[in-house]
């Protein structure tokens, strides 16, 4: 009997009923269940199945195993590195807007405070010093917006926003 395959007598009943019904409806049965070896190991099994009637005979009714225990094993390995990916892809991005915010806060600061020393400042070495710091801290907060919106686009939660653009003030600014 095959009811040695099945997990319970339960398991081969419901299941038997459900595949007879198929095929006695004139439909092909498929499915994927766990089922076991005659040694008690489990599998996963494809199970397909058919009736027909030969030339006015008995009904028949065809069925086919195949074990895809190999398939299910990969499917899962698949789905838990689908799973880790997506976990450190969301890491990385909490890390990124994290790190932005963190970074973003004191370089403000410096630009804010090389502003007011830009008043303050007389020499003319020393008024080129502080406008490499603005320079360079405009630079640096640029690209840590860009991180951040980077950050954004991935997780699907950026604006966009239009606006005019001078290119010439552009040009210049790329020197």
């Amino acid at each position: 009997s095959t009811e040695i395959f099945f997990f319970s007598r339960d398991d081969y009943e419901m299941i038997g009923k459900e595949a007879y019904a198929t095929v006695e409806a004139g439909e092909i049965y498929s499915d994927t269940k766990p089922m076991k070896r005659k040694d008690g190991k489990p599998i996963w099994t494809e199970t397909k199945g058919v009736s027909c009637t030969p030339h006015d005979h008995e009904t028949t009714y065809i069925w086919c195993l195949q074990d895809i225990t190999e398939r299910k094993q990969t499917e899962l390995a698949l789905h838990q590195a689908k799973e880790k990916a997506e976990d450190a892809n969301s890491t990385k991005d909490r890390f990124l807007a994290n790190m932005s915010h963190e970074i973003r806060t004191p370089m403000n600061a410096i630009l804010g405070f090389s502003e007011i020393l830009g008043s303050m400042v007389q020499g003319t070495q020393a008024k080129q010093y502080l406008q490499s710091i603005q320079s360079s801290g405009k630079s640096l907060l640029t690209l840590i917006n860009d991180i951040l919106d980077l950050s954004k686009v991935e997780a699907g939660k950026i604006d966009i926003q239009y606006a005019p653009l001078n290119l010439s003030i552009l040009a210049h600014d790329l020197d």
